[in-house]
């Protein structure tokens, strides 16, 4: 989306019929009109639905002619996140989700690595007046499990993913996941309950499967470290 609709009483009808209609989810971000979505929706909808759950993101920009550029780095991400809260007129948001360059065909940013991207949003989205939802819930307290696959590639990744089936059968503890390209190889940051539920995941799921698909899997074994995560909000 980029710029205003050519009918803007339609747009903000169709708005508030879906609701009518049971839609409680809706997709939007600051970048897309810029601002025109977040407006529209905040002039629909609120005073919003308690049920009615805002999902937005941050990563990126628009140029002047609609393009797409990268908005990887720390303020930036901080920014955004900020802009989606503002726009819409909301003191937290659902879910923020990162938008990792490269996803329709562009080259990923060079500028910031996952890694860090990664940490500035969950210091930002750990604040009390945002929240981040998980596929699990866990304990106050969890551990941050960082792999770094020298030579990895996503085709690599997407197909150790699907042959284990993730999305139909998560592995038990695991808190929050999030894969990207990194300098040399494929990167994973994960949140589990423990060590050891990502122990007996790795050792009874993913390092079988790697065995069992060969030369299509990653090359090698992960360099691994572990880090304590003393600040994440679930609602």
């Amino acid at each position: 989306m980029f710029g205003p609709p050519r009918d803007r009483e339609g747009a903000l009808a169709v708005l508030r019929r879906a609701v009518e209609l049971g839609v409680n989810h809706i997709d939007t971000a600051q970048y897309y009109g810029p601002d025109i979505a977040n407006e529209l929706i905040c002039e629909a909808l609120h005073p919003y639905p308690d049920d009615l759950a805002l999902v937005s993101k941050v990563g990126a920009a628009r140029e002047a002619d609609g393009g797409w550029i990268p908005a990887q780095r720390p303020e930036q991400l901080r920014l955004g996140v900020e802009a989606n809260l503002r726009s819409p007129a909301v003191e937290r948001v659902d879910v923020v989700n990162l938008r990792l360059m490269g996803d329709e065909g562009d080259e990923p940013s060079p500028e910031v690595s996952l890694e860090e991207q990664l940490a500035t949003m969950v210091q930002r989205c750990g604040r009390p007046y945002t929240r981040l939802t998980y596929p699990r819930r866990g304990t106050a307290m969890a551990v941050g499990i960082r792999l770094k696959f020298a030579g990895g590639t996503q085709q690599q990744y997407d197909t150790v993913h699907q042959h284990m089936d993730i999305n139909n059968n998560p592995p038990d503890g695991l808190i929050f996941h999030s894969a990207g390209p990194i300098d040399g190889g494929w990167g994973i940051i994960d949140f589990w309950e423990s060590t050891e539920a990502f122990d007996r995941f790795a050792q009874g799921r993913l390092m079988p499967a790697v065995g069992e698909l060969g030369d299509r899997a990653f090359p090698g074994p992960p360099d691994r470290k572990e880090f304590p995560v003393y600040n994440f909000n679930k609602p």
